[in-house]
């Protein structure tokens, strides 16, 4: 039955972690296994060393260490790959909305990662679940409701079953079309309907109804989202703090365009980093970019900084072409 479940929704399996620290960072500066430099515009975890040799010449003067001048720069993005793997987790999120009710049916709810608080509507990462990154999501009403007009937050759980049937039993039946699609029913006994019942957008006579999972999911799948997300992290020998909330411009996006891989675009809301020990620090810091949204998060976008103190000052712009690794490169100051 499990195998079905993902056949239906044509998924696969969600990367949900999103920790921050742990990675260890070499003496060449790189983030994770060691490989030789390739070309110019490092990506993934390739060293950084010899490719700032290269981009750096003009402005290298006496350092004699460029690979630890530059550990820092490996350090950010290895930081930076834990937000792109955090869209995974919003993307699960999603996930776990739509597909509550027939995930329950058939007993194959897993439980999710955020701790929902009534008062706020929001949804947050339990605290030291993921290290020191932190995110919340808010959900929005698509349309005027009994409870609320269209765009207000909801302040019901919508992880819960509750909120949508009191005193309920579920059960699923499978079919596959004549073309050989695949569907599901979910049959739901129940003593009273929940407080977020009509976002269901399914009719309900009596204490018995009849589910069809393809229109359940469109209509929860309007549900909108925004997100904050809140990284202290610490990668090799540094340490990294900032924090992106969604656009004024565009702060939501629906839950069904999140899973089928639409973007969420959010600003920069500060950052700081450094690395003590060398008197370095991370400065002037650009989030152009959005999360993109599917079975695995991804950035697209670019991220640019610079890099002040320590005997080789440096300017970075991390390219994301809709990746979870980028390509890097370096100029003078």
């Amino acid at each position: 039955m499990r195998r079905s479940l993902w056949l239906a929704f044509g998924a696969s399996a969600v990367v949900l972690a999103c920790s921050g620290g742990g990675s260890s960072t070499s003496s060449s500066g790189s983030s994770g296994s060691s490989g030789s430099s390739g070309s110019s515009g490092s990506t993934g975890d390739q060293p950084l060393g010899p490719q700032a040799r290269r981009e750096l010449g003009a402005c290298l003067g006496g350092t004699s260490d460029v690979d630890d001048a530059v550990e820092i720069t490996s350090d950010f993005r290895a930081s930076c790959h834990e937000l792109v793997v955090c869209g995974g987790l919003a993307n699960g999120m999603s996930q776990n909305v739509i597909s509550l009710i027939l995930n329950v049916a058939l007993n194959t709810a897993t439980g999710g990662k955020f701790k929902f608080d009534a008062q706020t509507g929001a949804y947050s990462s339990t605290p030291g679940e993921f290290g020191g990154t932190r995110m919340d999501i808010t959900l929005y009403l698509p349309k005027d409701t009994s409870f609320g007009k269209a765009g207000d937050v909801i302040k019901y759980d919508l992880l819960s079953v509750d909120s949508y049937f009191k005193g309920a039993t579920l059960k699923a039946e499978g079919s596959v079309s004549s073309t050989g699609k695949l569907g599901y029913k979910v049959k739901v006994d129940f003593q009273e309907k929940g407080p977020a019942f009509e976002l269901l957008g399914v009719p309900a006579n009596g204490n018995t109804v009849t589910i069809d999972v393809e229109d359940m999911s469109r209509a929860l799948g309007a549900i909108l989202m925004s997100v904050k997300t809140h990284v202290d992290d610490k990668q090799g020998h540094a340490t990294f703090v900032y924090d992106m909330v969604s656009t004024d411009a565009n702060p939501q996006i629906t839950l069904g365009a999140f899973t089928n891989g639409g973007s969420l675009a959010f600003k920069l809301a500060g950052a700081t980093g450094q690395r003590a020990d060398k008197g370095q620090r991370l400065e002037g810091a650009v989030f152009d970019v959005v999360y993109v949204g599917g079975n695995v998060g991804k950035l697209d976008g670019k991220i640019s900084f610079r890099i002040t103190g320590g005997t080789l000052p440096h300017k970075v712009v991390f390219d994301y072409p809709k990746s979870n690794s980028p390509k890097v490169t370096f100029s003078c100051p």
